[in-house]
């Protein structure tokens, strides 16, 4: 594990204007000497990558970190999935 809880910041524009937001992400992992974002989910529904909840906040995390992989972490079912976009 390269960082827990880890936080980021980013900038969102609206209407021309720079408004700041903050987004902790849950795990930066490393395997195979390529990072990944891993996201950690509990439940019957967040932790399916086509619940859309859980697909717009894996989607943002392709959109700000686009160098990293996505993993969503099943910590019920004790699953961890690949996850990518086209």
């Amino acid at each position: 594990m390269v960082d827990r809880q880890a936080a980021f910041t980013s900038t969102l524009w609206v209407d021309g204007e720079a408004v700041g937001f903050g987004l902790r992400l849950d795990l930066v992992v490393e395997r195979g000497g390529r990072r990944f974002v891993a996201e950690v989910k509990t439940g019957s529904r967040a932790p399916d990558p086509c619940f859309p909840a859980t697909r717009r906040q894996l989607r943002e995390y392709a959109a700000l970190f686009p160098d990293h992989g996505l993993l969503l972490v099943d910590m019920d079912a004790g699953q961890v999935v690949d996850v990518a976009f086209d």
